[in-house]
């Protein structure tokens, strides 16, 4: 019987939210044995105020690290064999917990399962998180009809609510931490690809949760961490092959970058990432060595034509995706 480590990183917000998202675990069905709060806030006024509670583990972190970080420092204090991590604005149904850790149970090859996100008019809000080879990801099904059915195989799932077997958590040092947000549960549910572990996504175990919108910088985190994740996670004989699409797909973004006014945020990815080139060659090393999957098989799991969740693609996607999907068998063949 496997023992479940809640863990809820905070930063801002109130009080009574995170109060609500923590009871919501504890009604659970198959409720964790312990839950432990990660502070980031900068006056600790979390960590302050839930001290007093004994059943609850607190850590107030010194610096915020962002969502990778407080939920590293959160994982050093967990003792189960799962870690559950849960946004603290997100409402967990009660038996969400239970479905996830039945869907590992029975998969003994998978180490990580995904909750189905719905908004709070009922309408899908992701889970289930389509992959497009440029590392660029989307929610599917967004404001659909939620769907229905069994646990089943999926490439990435959201990191707002995600059952992580705690062994292999640790093993792959958790989500990397110099992402900060943003991309840290794609890119961990990719690792776990290139391992030769599974992930699931469970329609069934269902967490409430709104998307905020954060303003334009988060498309510095979101730039940056898309293209860490492919540069450290593919061969380079893939991104060889990927090398005319990936052309293409930054320059959609620069249209994209130009017309929101976040092309600023643009080039500071594009500046971090040219200075840190000896932490992605000690990263691609890292992966190679954890390697027991080839990019042939990963790449069939990746899409190669965009989707703009929640909006209409522009005119100049829709007519690259049809290039895309051509282009994209073309890259199949050559890698497999």
């Amino acid at each position: 019987m496997s023992r479940t480590s809640a863990i809820v990183v905070t930063y801002d917000g109130g009080v009574e939210t995170v109060e609500a998202c923590i009871a919501a675990l504890r009604g659970q069905s198959d409720a964790p044995f312990e839950v432990i709060l990660s502070d980031n806030s900068p006056d600790g006024r979390f960590a302050a105020h839930f001290s007093a509670d004994p059943s609850l583990i607190t850590v107030r972190n010194d610096r915020n690290g962002g969502f990778t970080g407080g939920t590293w420092s959160g994982a050093q204090l967990a003792t189960g064999d799962r870690l559950f991590f849960v946004n603290p604005d997100a409402r967990v149904a009660p038996d969400c917990l239970a479905l996830l850790g039945d869907a590992l149970s029975e998969n003994p090859l998978a180490v990580i399962a995904g909750a189905q996100i719905l908004l709070p008019d009922g309408t899908a809000g992701g889970g289930d998180n389509p992959v497009h080879f440029s590392g660029l990801s989307w929610l599917a099904n967004y404001r659909g009809e939620p769907e229905r059915g069994p646990a089943r195989a999926a490439f990435a799932v959201s990191g707002c609510a995600y059952l992580v077997d705690s062994d292999v958590f640790r093993r792959f040092h958790g989500f990397r931490c110099r992402f900060e947000m943003y991309y840290d549960d794609t890119d961990l549910c990719w690792r776990t690809h290139v391992a030769g572990l599974h992930t699931l996504f469970v329609p069934q175990a269902q967490v409430e949760h709104d998307h905020h919108d954060k303003g334009s910088y988060r498309w510095l985190w979101v730039e940056r961490n898309r293209l860490w994740m492919l540069l450290t996670n593919t061969e380079w004989r893939t991104l060889l092959a990927l090398a005319p699409g990936l052309v293409f797909v930054e320059a959609c973004s620069w249209l994209a970058a130009l017309s929101g006014g976040w092309w600023l945020y643009k080039l500071r990815a594009y500046r971090q990432i040219a200075s840190s080139p000896l932490w992605l060659l000690r990263e691609r090393r890292v992966i190679r060595e954890s390697r027991a999957v080839a990019d042939s098989q990963i790449v069939t799991c990746l899409r190669f034509e965009l989707e703009t969740p929640g909006r209409p693609l522009p005119v100049y996607v829709r007519l690259g995706n049809r290039v895309l999907a051509v282009y994209g068998r073309w890259v199949l063949r050559v890698l497999t």
